[in-house]
């Protein structure tokens, strides 16, 4: 058995890894926070689950610095996945160590799925905004957020030779999943897209996620905005696409990239007043009135 300390085999996944993945930024940050933990001076082979249970209730405990708040438990979550993983490859491959010590100890509860709606307010406030700023992307992109439901990631890498205006159609040759998928634009996507002047190839919009995120966050200050995500525009749009009422759930799939069915449901919360006048089809249009009338006297 090699004796290896922990933050050498932490670097080592990271060079190793780490590197050949989508998620290689998030998954760094991860580990440069592993790398500061306890954990990293002890000797792998060494460390025991009873360490783990006492790294996850010292997290569950810190504030995250940026939010002000008790760090999530999906951040936990993330963190004890990415363990389990670098212990794997530690016994596999690399003969650190002889057992997973994360197998055993118990995750933190996932928390509720995010529900957010964007309000007509907040939406008319954004647009307005986003229609007199200097950079014209922004506009474009708020709009395609909400018309199309992609990522954030999946609209910045959009190529203009990945996308045919006239059937309507941007193909995304990769996606976070990992699967390939092709997006039908509505009329109001297509049309945001060519007001930016059509190219035949490069990168539709300028932005990078760095300043996307810089400009939404100053946006949301200066609107008053307050706990508005970027990705709560594809939770947003995904839920109308539910409310249009002419859409399946696998066809709404197939439009989000969603594998997981379950996982779609979590990002649909759907407007009960939209929802009312289909509980009973036309039958209650008639009952509707009269009650209507009926409250005039």
């Amino acid at each position: 058995m090699k004796t290896v300390l922990f933050k050498v085999a932490l670097q080592k996944y990271k060079n190793t890894v780490s590197i050949l993945k989508k998620g290689f930024e998030q998954e760094r940050y991860r580990i440069e926070q592993l790398c500061r933990s306890e954990l990293s001076n002890k000797p792998t082979h060494k460390i025991t689950s009873v360490d783990i249970a006492e790294y996850r209730d010292l997290r569950l405990s810190e504030i995250n610095p940026r939010t002000k708040k008790a760090l999530s438990p999906a951040s936990v979550r993330l963190e004890l996945s990415l363990l389990s993983s670098v212990f794997d490859i530690c016994r596999i491959e690399w003969g650190y160590c002889e057992g997973n010590p994360v197998t055993n100890v118990r995750k933190p509860k996932p928390s509720p799925g995010r529900e957010r709606r964007l309000t007509a307010r907040e939406e008319k406030l954004i647009l307005r905004y986003a229609y007199s700023h200097k950079n014209k992307d922004l506009y474009a992109i708020v709009v395609f957020a909400l018309e199309t439901a992609m990522r954030q990631g999946e609209i910045l890498n959009l190529k203009w030779e990945h996308l045919n205006l006239k059937s309507r159609i941007a193909h995304l040759p990769e996606t976070k999943n990992g699967s390939k998928r092709d997006v039908p634009l509505s009329i109001a996507a297509r049309d945001v897209v060519i007001s930016m002047g059509v190219k035949s190839k490069g990168r539709v919009f300028g932005y990078t996620k760095f300043g996307i995120k810089s400009t939404w966050r100053f946006m949301l200050q200066k609107l008053g905005i307050e706990d508005l995500h970027f990705h709560d525009l594809r939770h947003e749009a995904i839920s109308r696409l539910f409310e249009k009422g002419t859409l399946e759930m696998m066809e709404i799939a197939a439009i989000s990239g969603h594998k997981s069915l379950s996982m779609l449901k979590r990002y649909t919360h759907l407007k009960a007043q939209k929802l009312v006048s289909k509980l009973e089809g036309n039958k209650n249009k008639g009952r509707q009135v009269i009650i209507a009338e009926s409250h005039e006297f």
